[in-house]
């Protein structure tokens, strides 16, 4: 293949990964905005983000196939269409600009990838307490199962019995 064809794809490539960068750094300042919503309770601006957050992860999904598409097109213009080389072997086989900017777009993906995964897991755990916290307050205003906390000690209703065989579950029909 010439080596104008090659560069055509190496553009294509690194067009799909610069994408896939821009959506992954706006995806950490979601997260991270998302993370202070959290924090401040406001609903209406997690469901604004979370839209937000949904859009974005079906960006990178496109950006990502796209990504896919030009990686394939090049592992058959270096090797074969079945044999898929690895990002490194890919940046040696690429002039030395193109593969500084490969690399260097891999290696802050893979960077900011590591920092969602830590907002994202503070942010489960936060939605995590948010909901535990609610399920309280709702159980305290029907007066479910829980103990009270204010007032006096409920007496506790004796445990109910199995039924046995031969019982019915039901004493007549309504």
């Amino acid at each position: 293949m010439q080596n104008q064809a090659k560069d055509v794809l190496w553009e294509n490539l690194l067009a799909a990964l610069t994408a896939m960068l821009d959506i992954c750094r706006t995806l950490l300042t979601v997260s991270e905005d998302k993370q202070k919503t959290l924090v401040d309770g406001n609903v209406d601006e997690l469901l604004t983000i979370t839209r937000q957050e949904e859009h974005l992860l079906w960006e990178f999904e496109q950006a990502g196939q796209k990504r896919r598409a030009a990686t394939k097109e090049l592992d058959a213009a270096f090797g074969s269409p079945e044999q898929s080389f690895s990002p490194e072997k890919l940046a040696s086989m690429a002039e030395t600009e193109e593969a500084g900017r490969f690399l260097a777009i891999n290696k802050e993906i893979a960077g900011i990838t590591l920092k969602l995964d830590k907002i994202n897991k503070l942010n489960h755990e936060l939605v995590k307490q948010g909901l535990t916290f609610a399920n309280f307050t709702v159980g305290v205003l029907t007066g479910s199962k829980a103990d009270s906390t204010y007032g006096p000690q409920r007496q506790q209703a004796p445990p109910a019995q199995p039924i046995q065989a031969g019982q019915r579950l039901f004493d007549c029909k309504v």
